[in-house]
């Protein structure tokens, strides 16, 4: 689902009994989370343990809290959330297409924060394709269909948008998109 955020309006949370990083990554403007030793990640430990299959992902802490991350403006973190997931069951044809869609449009986010409008283009457009052939795949009427056509229209519509995108100052963590997505 995606909700359009009306203002100063917040998310709602998903996983609400974990905090947020000190900051959002943006490359250029911050240390690396994972690599340098004052990254907000540095020398942590993944702490959902679930060893993911095709039938528990949706349930992993990892998949909720990307969403988290997301909606609050914590894209390259949103991005390594889905990725870990994904990386696992990419073999598994609309998973992959799904969690890929994600982890592009997140990947949009951090280029709109270093005002990259080719890189923006990029990662919106495949995300794009992503959504746009699993709501191809599912029927006319299907929960999955109306989820992943709502997902390819949000793309579409960020994709129509990228000069006001990128002409705008954020400051980090900002939700540049002003929605909130949610698992289907």
């Amino acid at each position: 689902m995606i909700k359009y955020l009306k203002n100063l309006e917040k998310p709602g949370r998903i996983i609400t009994d974990k905090d947020f990083p000190a900051y959002t990554f943006v490359p250029g403007l911050a240390a690396h989370p994972e690599r340098d030793p004052g990254g907000h990640s540095y020398n942590k430990t993944n702490s959902d343990s679930i060893m993911y299959s095709d039938t528990n992902w949706q349930s992993s802490d990892a998949y909720k809290f990307g969403f988290d991350l997301f909606n609050f403006g914590y894209y390259w973190e949103a991005h390594e959330s889905w990725e870990k997931i994904w990386q696992l069951l990419k073999t598994n044809h609309n998973i992959n297409h799904y969690l890929k869609g994600l982890i592009k449009i997140s990947a949009a986010g951090v280029k709109v924060l270093q005002k990259n409008i080719v890189g923006y283009d990029n990662h919106m457009t495949k995300a794009a394709k992503h959504f746009k052939e699993l709501s191809q795949l599912h029927g006319e009427k299907t929960r999955d269909r109306f989820y992943y056509s709502e997902l390819y229209k949000f793309t579409q519509e960020q994709i129509a948008r990228k000069n006001l995108l990128i002409r705008k100052d954020f400051e980090p963590p900002d939700n540049v998109f002003g929605v909130a997505i949610y698992p289907k």
